[in-house]
């Protein structure tokens, strides 16, 4: 595999939201009813260097032990990150569960936080999918179109449109 090459734009995008003030800016952005959330509720969890040798996240935090939020910065688009996000997903949980010591062998079910992935495009103006299904990649039954929510091959993420405007409002 391949290392990844970043963009001036994705390291900018890591540096400016991995600041505490601005990644509760950036929660807030996408959550706008939580009007309590403290940047001490906003802990971050990025992956560094987990898939290959000098490839990470763009951005990971967890608010409150409720919701992971991970978020990435694409130049270039690829359809791909769908399944881009659900390894960076599974990697944030192993490392959720060990800090937290849960016990996934034990009789009672685990709690853990909710997950929001978004993709943040920060190339060329183009037509992009609103949300990416990672079903759309399955070969096979239940793949490329099929829309079952209460099946466990549902997932999905949120193209959040370009970061520029909330950048202006960045001191």
């Amino acid at each position: 595999m391949a290392d990844m090459k970043y963009t001036a734009k994705d390291s900018v995008f890591s540096f400016i939201f991995r600041q505490p003030e601005n990644t509760r800016h950036l929660y807030l952005t996408l959550h706008p009813e939580d009007v309590d959330v403290t940047e001490a509720d906003c802990k971050l969890v990025t992956l560094e260097h987990i898939l290959t040798n000098g490839m990470t996240n763009d951005l990971g935090f967890q608010v409150r032990d409720k919701l992971i939020l991970l978020v990435e910065a694409q130049s270039k688009f690829s359809i791909n990150i769908a399944l881009w996000m659900l390894l960076y997903l599974a990697a944030t949980y192993k490392e959720y569960v060990e800090e937290h010591k849960l016990d996934l062998y034990g009789s009672k079910p685990v709690s853990i936080p909710r997950p929001e992935l978004y993709m943040v495009y920060t190339g060329a103006p183009r037509q992009l999918p609103e949300i990416l299904r990672l079903s759309d990649m399955y070969d096979g039954l239940g793949g490329g179109g099929s829309r079952d929510q209460s099946s466990a091959e549902y997932w999905s993420g949120k193209y959040c449109g370009s970061i520029y405007p909330f950048l202006r409002n960045i001191r």
